[in-house]
């Protein structure tokens, strides 16, 4: 449920999820705040790595580079 709830919140927001992920990362699942942090910073790359070619492919790169 708590999966689902920042999914939620954290796609509405974008790459700010962290202030959603990182509470329930550390009181929920109970990991330690570095681990936490690297977990965290591993997810924003995968958002990154997904959203680039997805929004490429809805705008191409010539109408953007104007």
């Amino acid at each position: 449920m708590a999966g689902a709830v920042v999914g939620v919140l954290g796609g509405l927001i974008g790459l700010g999820g962290a202030e959603f992920r990182l509470p329930l990362l550390i009181g929920v699942f109970g990991f330690a705040a570095l681990s936490a942090v690297i977990l965290n910073k591993a997810m924003s790359l995968i958002v990154v790595a997904v959203a680039l070619p997805a929004r490429l492919a809805a705008v191409p790169f010539s109408d953007m580079a104007p």
